[in-house]
């Protein structure tokens, strides 16, 4: 910390002007001051000029008083560090520098010495804060997380790969969507790549980049790409100025078919978007007007060029009109024939309409040169229509003075309600500004800002500031603005990215370092390149050899149609194999539906039994040969006994085989209802058709699905029942004795 100061004071010094800290992706953090480095921009310039050592003047400062590493300074110097008032002014520094070195080493070993003083209690508040569970501990996790988020990154190259695939998606996406070849794409890549940095650093993701290029060399026609500058102007004109990545993307088309570079016509963004702030209106508002019609306005004719539509844009937000109706009424008065038409009917209005347009030279020349011009004498036209009553404190729109309005509004081609709102607009700023007066404590930007904000209450004008509304004449409200609380003070206006750190709470600031941070790492180490080399010739060799491949599948699957195949796995595509196994699967099915059939009317034929195995035995017999006979090795297992199987079922010699799909299609599950019906086939029913007694061995459990209306109704009541029903029908037993009939035991079902 004391190393810091020591910089930040040399900065001072030297520069006689504020020093700040920034980073840049060329030298990572470095030292600036607002006389030289105000902006991005000047940074940037200060950097290119000097060199990424820097000042050499603020580098020998720094290490005559034991700084290691100092961060570079680019301060512009304006003498020849050799010369002997060069030298002078620096042994100056030197000593100054000297004394405020020793107050900090004093002020630190009397630190120390009071903490050793107070060991206990310093150890007191240690233990508190480690143990801490409140906002402490959160800023502490915050710093902590993040150094450690920093550190793992740089050792975690599978990381580092992911987020390098990440950024070389999006420039292969962009260079796809201009059709570049591999060089083009390469050289696409290099600014793509660095500018992802300075992206992440203010919240913009390289997706949003990538729309941005996409859409420039859309719009344009053209191969486009861009300086790494242009790449920053870009991600400020989205995070700052909250422009979509495709109206960035549009803007910056318009500013290049203009004959304007990206980072020249940024600049003038940027610097309308102070003065709009300046003059107390909402910029973002403004930013929003001028990308909206930026496009209209540069297809007019405005001498003063982007700066001009700046103006113009600032004028709509500040009069409540719309671009495209001024435009509409500057292109109205092109026409020689019309504006001298149009001047001699508001001539007949007399009064400050009269006055606004009742030339037709001026007017047209204003329309073709200087259509902002032309807008603002609707202001100056419209500032004494609307009347402001003091007993009311509301404004009042005398019928006479509306009559006029409406009746200029459309000679002038404009929306009455427009004219009308701005009646209001422009005699209310111009109140305020009168009441003001010319006491000389606000110049006329002021004057215009503080209008804009500026309330009647309580008999006068007032503005907020903080929790109090001071009225125009109280010193206290030049001093909110001298001091940068109400306006920004002249010549310190903040960076925009200032701005757009500010947007951001602490954890979202973090997490845009860190982000900017690890795109950093990851473009330097670039293991996605690293890799795309290395597997460049598997992949073209992988992929010129799947022909083939497919190629010997397809001609293997024309045989196995064919039935010429020696591949097993092939002979599903042999017409008459699938023929055979269809007839199987149709004959085995059928038999089985005849059987649940014949089990549920008290008709179970053995034969029924008998044929099903024999068919079931066959089928798998036959397919298990076929698989021997072609050397496949995979065959089924031998039958094994298992007194409890879970996937097997019984033959009718009491051998057991392995489901397959057929049995799962026939729905013969172990345990369901043909496997227990097989069972009594086999064995019970089969030794008791005659007048023996069937039994049931165990619990016997039988699912029913039953649906009824009955709420009340108690399935467990009925079980019994179902099952001396079961039994008695299969042991023939009924009411009438006797034997019963196919017929009798259907009728009979669950009666007895």
């Amino acid at each position: 910390m004391k190393n810091l100061i020591t910089q930040l004071y040399i900065e001072y010094r030297l520069s006689g002007a504020i020093p700040y800290i920034s980073y840049h992706p060329e030298i990572g953090f470095g030292i600036f001051n607002i006389k030289h480095e105000p902006y991005y921009k000047d940074r940037v310039k200060n950097i290119k000029k000097i060199g990424v050592k820097g000042n050499k003047r603020s580098f020998i400062l720094a290490k005559l008083f034991g700084i290691k590493n100092p961060l570079p300074s680019f301060n512009i110097d304006e003498d020849d560090i050799n010369d002997a008032a060069s030298l002078e002014e620096m042994k100056k520094i030197a000593e100054e520098l000297l004394e405020i070195n020793e107050s900090l080493n004093r002020s630190q070993r009397r630190y120390s010495d009071d903490l050793k003083d107070s060991s206990k209690s310093w150890d007191d508040m240690s233990d508190a804060i480690k143990n801490t569970t409140g906002v402490a501990g959160v800023y502490y996790n915050m710093i902590k997380n993040s150094g450690q988020r920093m550190a793992m990154f740089v050792t975690d190259t599978e990381k580092q790969y992911e987020v390098s695939e990440k950024i070389a998606k999006q420039y292969k996406q962009a260079s796809y969507n201009m059709g570049l070849n591999t060089k083009q794409s390469e050289h696409l890549a290099a600014n793509f790549k660095k500018a992802s940095v300075f992206a992440g650093r203010y919240g913009i993701d390289v997706d949003s980049l990538q729309q941005s290029v996409s859409k420039i060399a859309e719009d344009s026609g053209r191969i486009t790409f861009l300086h790494e500058d242009d790449y920053e102007a870009i991600t400020l004109m989205q995070s700052a100025m909250k422009m979509s990545a495709s109206d960035a993307g549009e803007i910056a088309d318009r500013f290049q078919l203009m004959g304007v570079n990206i980072q020249k016509g940024y600049e003038k963004l940027e610097e309308s978007f102070q003065e709009s702030r300046n003059l107390g209106l909402n910029s973002q508002k403004v930013m929003d007007v001028m990308q909206r019609n930026f496009a209209s306005m540069q297809r007019m004719s405005f001498k003063g060029g982007v700066k001009a539509m700046t103006e113009m844009s600032r004028l709509a937000v500040e009069m409540r009109m719309d671009v495209s109706g001024m435009l509409s009424m500057a292109d109205k008065f092109y026409n020689p024939e019309q504006a001298i038409e149009a001047a001699a009917e508001l001539q007949l209005m007399g009064g400050d309409i009269a006055e606004a347009f009742g030339d037709p030279f001026e007017t047209m020349y204003l329309a073709r040169n200087k259509p902002e011009e032309l807008a603002k004498k609707l202001q100056t036209m419209t500032e004494n229509m609307a009347v402001f009553n003091e007993e009311t404190g509301e404004y009042e729109l005398p019928p006479e003075a509306r009559q006029q309005l409406v009746f200029m509004a459309d000679k002038l081609g404009q929306s009455k309600d427009e004219i009308i709102d701005l009646a209001y607009q422009s005699s209310k700023l111009k109140d305020v500004k009168d009441a003001m007066g010319d006491s000389g404590m606000f110049d006329e930007g002021e004057k215009s800002a503080i209008a804009q904000m500026a309330k009647f209450k309580d008999g006068e004008w007032k503005v907020t500031v903080g929790d109090e509304e001071l009225g125009l004449d109280d010193s206290r409200l030049k001093d909110a603005v001298e001091n940068g609380t109400l306006l920004a003070k002249k010549g310190e206006e903040e960076p925009l990215e200032k701005m757009v750190d500010n947007s951001f709470t602490t954890n979202e600031l973090l997490l845009n370092i860190l982000d900017s941070f690890e795109k950093g790492v990851s473009i330097s180490t670039d293991f996605y390149e690293i890799g795309e080399r290395l597997l460049k010739e598997s992949v073209s060799e992988l992929g010129e050899g799947i022909p083939d491949i497919l190629t010997a599948v397809n001609e293997e699957i024309a045989k196995a149609v064919q039935g010429d195949s020696s591949n097993p796995l092939y002979k599903i595509f042999d017409e008459d194999f699938q023929k055979e196994i269809g007839d199987k699967l149709a004959t085995s099915v059928g038999f089985s539906l005849d059987f649940i059939e014949n089990a549920v009317r008290g008709e179970i034929d053995l034969g029924v039994v008998s044929e099903l195995d024999t068919i079931l035995l066959d089928f798998v017999k036959k397919y298990n040969s076929q698989i021997l006979n072609q050397g496949n090795t995979q065959q089924l297992p031998p039958p094994t006994p298992d007194p409890t199987p879970t996937d097997f079922i019984y033959t009718k010699n009491g051998e057991m085989i392995r489901y397959d799909e057929m049995d799962d299609v026939m729905g013969m599950k172990s345990g369901g209802a043909i496997d227990k019906l097989l069972d009594l086939a086999r064995g019970n029913m089969g030794n008791n058709r005659g007048n023996g007694a069937t039994t049931l061995e165990g619990s016997a459990t039988i699912n029913v699905n039953i649906k009824s209306d009955n709420p009340t109704l108690d399935m467990s009541s009925l079980k019994p029942q179902i099952e001396k029903a079961i039994i008695g029908h299969m042991n023939g037993t009924y009411r009438e004795g006797g034997t019963p009939s196919s017929k009798q035991a259907s009728d009979y079902m669950g009666q007895s």
